[in-house]
């Protein structure tokens, strides 16, 4: 242990040791005698204890029943670093606030102790608390609630090495223990390396979109000072700069945030408007597209009603402007057939003249002819419908055909 009482008045078994690790002889001596002559009580149990200071062990108090086989007190039990890291913090105060009351292991109401206790000029009261070993949630929750009550400033250091605590970046990566402290006080953590003198102050970074209350950004923003760079004020809150540079990098991912999103809107902006072009181009074509059917249609009625059939295909062809120098008028005399009307057609006989058309027939482009300039809507439509099923297979000749029946038959 490193506390006891001598004649009522708390000491430190780590003072006999100057700064370049110097034994002070006096103290030393002091403290023996005082120990052989039971004047230095255990701060816990109240037992006598004796001072130590050898080779292999920091120097530190220990109870004479440990040597007789009396019962083991539990102060007995604090470990090195726990003690170091006090000392540390001790002295750290003593240099920063000279006329400061200061006391470690301090009692407190309702059987309670504090690491460290601090009463500075202006009666403010200073509790710091050095953990390095995991903590309970009732621990936790009760004690800070019992500082609290009390009108106690409290801040809460852990164990932990700068080249551990760099590779945190996500809150998820930290322990359950590690995350409670961090979410109950203000997403923040205090970390001390008592071997390298250093303290490393971890903080959540927390960015929302304000349009869609989502969570953009959840990260572990750290930095390390030395002990000295820094200065723990009264109400316990910490002066440096990390407050300044935690800001500056939360403001720039905020700002390059904001332009992803700016550009990413006037892309989709420009996306809407690329559409709306295409959408509207389409519909134009649609429509210049429908207008041509029409009057297609128109044309293929009025020359239905001003043409005849006749068994004379060169005056029938002449009617509509059909010319072709490979053939002759005496191609297309037949023998008197029965009028187009009196035919019963289906889809059959029309795909039979189209493919016949396509595949070189010399009656076919005739055929497809004749019976345009001589047919309703529907029967151009079948046509049509065939003529295309080649089309959109590839077949240039039947695309080719398909137009120069259009235009022998005046639909053009």
């Amino acid at each position: 242990m490193q506390k006891c009482r001598y004649n009522g008045t708390p000491i430190y078994a780590f003072n006999v040791k100057g700064k370049n690790e110097t034994i002070n002889y006096s103290i030393e001596k002091q403290w023996k005698k005082a120990g052989e002559m039971n004047e230095l009580i255990c701060d816990e149990c109240e037992a006598s204890v004796i001072f130590r200071c050898g080779k292999v062990n920091i120097p530190h108090f220990a109870h004479k029943s440990d040597f007789q086989g009396g019962n083991p007190c539990s102060y007995s039990d604090e470990t090195e670093e726990h003690i170091e890291g006090k000392k540390l913090l001790l002295n750290y105060m003593k240099l920063l606030y000279p006329d400061i009351y200061a006391e470690v292991r301090y009692k407190l109401p309702e059987r309670k102790r504090a690491d460290l206790y601090f009463k500075f000029e202006d009666g403010q009261e200073l509790i710091i608390e050095f953990q390095r070993q995991r903590l309970s949630v009732s621990y936790w929750d009760n004690k800070r609630e019992f500082y609290k009550k009390l009108g106690l400033n409290n801040i809460w250091f852990l164990s932990g090495k700068k080249e551990d605590l760099e590779e945190l970046i996500r809150e998820y990566q930290l322990t359950f223990w590690n995350r409670m402290i961090l979410n109950d006080s203000n997403n923040t953590i205090l970390y001390l390396d008592v071997e390298q003198k250093q303290i490393t102050i971890i903080k959540k970074v927390t960015v929302i979109d304000n349009d869609t209350n989502e969570l953009i950004y959840d990260k572990l923003f750290n930095r390390t000072y030395g002990l000295t760079d820094i200065k723990i004020l009264p109400d316990g809150s910490i002066e440096c700069d990390f407050n300044a540079s935690f800001n500056t990098e939360r403001d720039k991912f905020v700002q390059e945030y904001l332009e992803n999103k700016r550009r990413e809107a006037e892309e989709r902006e420009r996306l809407r408007i690329e559409l709306e072009e295409k959408k509207k181009k389409r519909l134009e074509e649609q429509e210049r597209r429908r207008k041509e059917e029409i009057e297609k249609l128109e044309r293929l009625s009025q020359v239905a009603k001003q043409n005849t059939y006749t068994t004379d295909r060169t005056d029938a062809w002449s009617d509509i402007g059909y010319s072709r120098k490979s053939y002759s008028s005496d191609t297309y005399k037949q023998k008197p057939k029965k009028s187009y009307e009196y035919y019963s057609r289906n889809d059959d006989y029309y795909k039979d003249k189209v493919n016949k058309a396509i595949s070189g027939y010399k009656f076919g482009i005739d055929n497809l002819v004749r019976i345009l300039t001589q047919c309703g809507s529907s029967e151009y439509s079948t046509i049509k419908k065939f003529f295309e099923a080649e089309i959109n297979k590839g077949n240039i000749r039947a695309e080719n055909v398909y137009r120069e029946v259009l235009r022998l038959s005046g639909l053009d």
